[in-house]
């Protein structure tokens, strides 16, 4: 019997794979993704397997009934050789081991990972979880995309200098030279959590992470505390031209008291969660604003407003 879309989506959570990836895993985009529910997953569900974490589904294991029912898309997703994402994954520890003077044991303690399971990635016997891919992204700059799918390359100019390591079954050359990198306890990870903090009308994002940023420690240190900040993406014009939507913020949620000279905020209002301007309006009231002028401010009682953490920082896409 097949899994419903709710289990087969309830597993991915499971094992900390975001939509995204894994909608991309399978040939699809997020929103196709949720499109399909109950007419596709359940089939799925029923070819579904986890390998060390990631949730995988192979091509050759679907009947031939079952993949007439399957859209053509995903199953020329479903396409890709497994067998050469795990060869992609051993060349990655390798190259990591190899140009980082690491052994088994100093990776494994990095990663706070058992010994025998390194050694069970270098053999390939085992598939790393999306966490550790990210681990590898952030800290060695080896490219996801490269290790899931085969697209592009290892880092920036391995095509060029060695070619011969950007084939999926090719085997490590004895040394080349590894992108520059900063050591991995100079940073810090920050989450970004699924869905959109509204500028407008109001929102709630799901409390679930999307993925992980990587911020400089001693740039969030002098900022507050890592642990009490999250990222969330901003949806609406009403703080338009201070954010736009699609905006990336980060939110300090320590910071859960309006300043006496106010700033921007996360603030909840009947339990829908925005972004806006605030200023303290005495006894007790607070004035919100919205930066975009066609927007009126208005007044709400102190009683009513929950203060959710304060916007310290924002990144933008220069393209859409």
């Amino acid at each position: 019997m097949g899994l419903s879309f709710k289990k087969i989506d309830d597993r991915r959570r499971e094992i900390g794979i975001p939509v995204s990836r894994f909608a991309k895993s399978i040939g699809v985009s997020r929103n196709t993704y949720y499109g399909w529910g109950r007419d596709v997953l359940p089939i799925l569900g029923k070819y579904s397997k986890i390998i060390e974490g990631t949730l995988c589904v192979d091509i050759n294991d679907i009947s031939e009934e079952d993949k007439e029912k399957l859209p053509k898309e995903l199953v020329r997703g479903l396409s890709i050789d497994l067998n050469k994402r795990i060869s992609r994954v051993r060349w990655a520890i390798n190259y990591i081991i190899s140009e980082n003077n690491l052994s088994n044991n100093k990776l494994a303690k990095i990663l706070e990972l058992s010994v025998s399971t390194i050694d069970n990635y270098r053999r390939g016997i085992k598939m790393p979880k999306f966490e550790t891919l990210t681990y590898f992204q952030n800290h060695y700059r080896i490219s996801i995309d490269w290790i899931m799918d085969g697209e592009g390359e290892p880092f920036f100019g391995a095509r060029a200098k060695y070619p011969e390591i950007c084939g999926p079954e090719a085997p490590m050359p004895p040394s080349f030279p590894a992108p520059p990198c900063n050591p991995p306890e100079a940073f810090v990870f920050v989450r970004q959590m699924t869905g959109s903090i509204s500028a407008g009308g109001g929102t709630v994002p799901e409390d679930t992470a999307d993925m992980c940023v990587a911020f400089r420690k001693d740039w969030m240190q002098r900022k507050g505390s890592p642990d009490k900040m999250s990222l969330i993406k901003v949806s609406g014009d009403s703080m338009e031209p201070t954010l736009l939507s699609g905006d990336l913020v980060l939110v300090d949620h320590g910071r859960n008291s309006i300043a006496s000279q106010g700033g921007i905020y996360a603030i909840s209002i009947d339990d829908e969660i925005m972004i806006k301007r605030v200023q303290p309006s005495f006894p007790d009231k607070l004035l919100i604003i919205s930066d975009n002028k066609q927007y009126a401010p208005y007044k709400m009682s102190t009683a009513n407003v929950r203060v959710n953490g304060k916007v310290i920082w924002y990144a933008r896409d220069l393209e859409r």
